[in-house]
């Protein structure tokens, strides 16, 4: 009978244990990328792209010293291409707006990364969005 309870609280030791670490590993500032666009996903060369993110934190706590980065290929300029925030609220999102010209015909691929500073700067969250640019004179409607 004794091993029996002994077993019983081994058991509940290691259970206990790893709620414990499961609830520390739940607490703090989580950021998702809750929605990205473009208002051109179809783009012709020459034009101006507006790209933008929502940045939530869907976490307890609130998120300090965040930076998203957006890298695209040659044939997309960025401006800014490495915002930055200095807190995110639990609860909370931010939107971050960027200014790209597409310069060549081309299916361009945009990388989006979500970087916590104030944890280390562990990489929160990656997304990836895909533009097609056509020529300027290419005989195609966005209907």
């Amino acid at each position: 009978m004794k091993h029996k309870y002994l077993l019983l609280g081994l058991i509940l030791a290691a259970l206990v244990s790893a709620v414990s670490r499961n609830a520390q590993a739940v607490a703090g500032a989580r950021l998702v990328m809750a929605h990205v666009w473009s208002d051109k996903p179809l783009a012709r060369t020459g034009e101006t792209i507006k790209f933008s993110v929502f940045l939530e934190n869907t976490g307890n706590v609130e998120a300090g010293d965040v930076s998203v980065e957006l890298k695209a290929p040659d044939e997309i300029r960025v401006t800014n291409p490495i915002q930055t925030v200095p807190v995110i609220p639990e609860g909370s999102y931010r939107r971050l707006d960027w200014n790209l010209t597409a310069e060549k015909s081309d299916t361009s691929q945009l990388k989006l990364t979500a970087i916590l500073k104030s944890s280390g700067g562990r990489v929160i969250e990656k997304e990836i969005y895909k533009i097609l640019v056509i020529g300027r004179d290419a005989r195609y409607t966005r209907q």
